[in-house]
């Protein structure tokens, strides 16, 4: 399906950067549905901050075969790439919740004013970050 999507695009698109976007989005998604799904499952034996981890490694995974498949076209070993994805993934866990803090308590803008910012800007030093480090052909 999204391949068939991006032929109906015009061919001067970027299509990496195209499919970037696309598949951030489903994985948004499958990242939300599985926080609800395992804490309408798990919510009387595990606090919900434990959920969230086990909705965030599971999320992680599926983004990663997704970019990997669908954005980067890797072929590069995978156990590394995995590696490398998670450490990227944990990065921007950090870049997130710094950028809170400094946007939230530093400059006293609104948290629902400031998250949207915060992850426009994360998604393309995610991006970078994944082009140039992650599924890189140099670090495979």
């Amino acid at each position: 399906m999204l391949s068939r999507l991006m032929n109906v695009l015009k061919p001067g698109i970027d299509r990496q950067k195209i499919m970037y976007v696309l598949v951030g989005v489903f994985n948004t998604g499958v990242g939300i549905s599985l926080f609800f799904l395992l804490y309408l499952l798990l919510k009387n034996e595990w606090h919900y901050q434990w959920i969230t981890v086990l909705a965030h490694f599971l999320s992680v995974l599926s983004s990663w075969l997704m970019y990997r498949r669908f954005v980067f076209k890797s072929e590069a070993s995978p156990v590394l790439e995995y590696v490398r994805f998670n450490l990227t993934s944990l990065f921007m866990l950090g870049f997130q919740i710094l950028g809170l803090y400094l946007f939230v308590d530093t400059l006293h803008i609104n948290p629902m004013i400031s998250q949207p910012i915060v992850v426009l800007v994360g998604v393309v030093v995610s991006y970078i970050i994944h082009a140039k480090f992650t599924f890189s052909r140099f670090f495979s």
